[in-house]
């Protein structure tokens, strides 16, 4: 009798469970991680209408309805963009400004606490970082904060004095010099010199890099070739600590990847074929180098980030001479597959977000020669 009842209980809950998703009530649905089982993720290519030539692109949600923008600059047509989502990957392309020679970064945030989406760009050749208000409907009013940057190429912000308004994190490659921008409020920056002497820097992220609840700097400078982090004392004074050196490094992340605490680091080196690792942090600033693979040729940029959605953390890169955009796929246990994005795109750049609305990661890049904008849809 007790089994019959068990019975019936069982019988009724599947109906029940088949109700509620006939009735097109959302459930919960859980995903099983199985060790060092492969999962093969398969992309569509959709190209952007915009500028002729590519140079960066990023995404934010510029216009806060809930689905991801595309923020664009081309250093040709001298010019800052964005493509606006329609919320299943459709987009809108919009002109910023063409008003700045050499457009090559930009990033958004709500620098002025208004509830509305602002724009930080970068000039090359004109030595320019320039904010863009938004007025609450995308038109957006430009301002330089520094005409004296030599070559900006690498932006980044975040809230680097704990003041609750984002500052700018920023490399000028020709003057070997890492910054940040202190936002005073009502749009008036002051510059903070972290380094003098990081050579040729691209890239500087905004970190809590050691765990004391302050914003880190982790940078890179190409030439010679060094990948380091800069220590806030918690008052803003920064002490340079050197990871690695070796020349050539093109491109790096932080982040967890090895998911026991600590941040480590993925890496790239454009030498000889072409070098994708990683460092596994072992404390006490201690780094064990993984080699990932030696074979591809042109390799200029690194990211991080679950993309096949099984609970661990998978290692993206993007090679220009080889066309390939791809990641290894995280088996667990220091073991990495790699697998192809595409193989006819010379990507600069790897970006993830969920452009389509559909709960997984697409990838979003750019290519200079030939010059395009483009995203990656995920669609396994």
């Amino acid at each position: 009798m007790q089994n019959n009842k068990r019975l019936i209980k069982y019988v009724t809950l599947s109906v029940s469970l088949i109700v509620i998703i006939s009735a097109s009530i959302m459930i919960p649905v859980f995903y099983f991680k199985f060790k060092n089982r492969s999962i093969e993720l398969s992309f569509s290519k959709h190209s952007l209408i915009g500028p002729v030539h590519a140079t960066f692109i990023s995404f934010y949600d510029l216009d806060i309805d809930g689905d991801i923008d595309l923020l664009g600059a081309s250093h040709v047509d001298h010019l800052f963009c964005w493509w606006e989502n329609s919320g299943n990957g459709d987009f809108t392309y919009h002109v910023i400004s063409s008003a700045f020679e050499n457009a090559s970064r930009i990033e958004a945030a709500d620098l002025d606490l208004d509830g509305d989406i602002d724009l930080v760009g970068g000039a090359l050749s004109s030595d320019q970082i320039i904010t863009f208000q938004n007025n609450g409907n995308q038109a957006f009013s430009p301002q330089i904060i520094t005409n004296n940057f030599t070559f900006v190429v690498g932006i980044y912000l975040a809230d680097i004095n704990s003041d609750d308004y984002i500052d700018i994190i920023a490399c000028a490659y020709g003057e070997s010099k890492v910054s940040w921008f202190e936002n005073l409020h009502d749009f008036t920056f002051t510059e903070r010199i972290v380094d003098i002497n990081l050579g040729e820097p691209i890239l500087s992220y905004p970190r809590d890099f050691d765990g004391d609840e302050d914003i880190d700097l982790v940078s890179i400078g190409i030439n010679p070739g060094e990948i380091c982090w800069y220590k806030n004392d918690g008052t803003q004074n920064f002490t340079k600590n050197t990871i690695y050196s070796a020349y050539m490094v093109h491109g790096m992340y932080p982040t967890d990847i090895d998911l026991d605490g600590d941040i480590d680091i993925a890496a790239c080196t454009l030498l000889d074929s072409g070098y994708v690792y990683w460092f596994e942090s072992l404390g006490s600033n201690q780094y064990l180098q993984h080699n990932l693979t030696s074979d591809f040729e042109g390799t200029n940029y690194v990211n991080c980030a679950d993309i096949d959605l099984d609970g661990d953390i998978d290692i993206l890169s993007s090679a220009a001479d080889s066309e390939q955009i791809a990641y290894w796929e995280n088996l667990g246990h220091n073991t990495f597959n790699k697998r192809i994005i595409t193989s006819n795109f010379p990507g600069i750049g790897i970006f993830l977000a969920d452009l389509d609305g559909d709960s997984d990661l697409d990838a979003v890049s750019v290519a200079h020669h030939p010059a395009e904008f483009a995203w990656f849809e995920n669609i396994s």
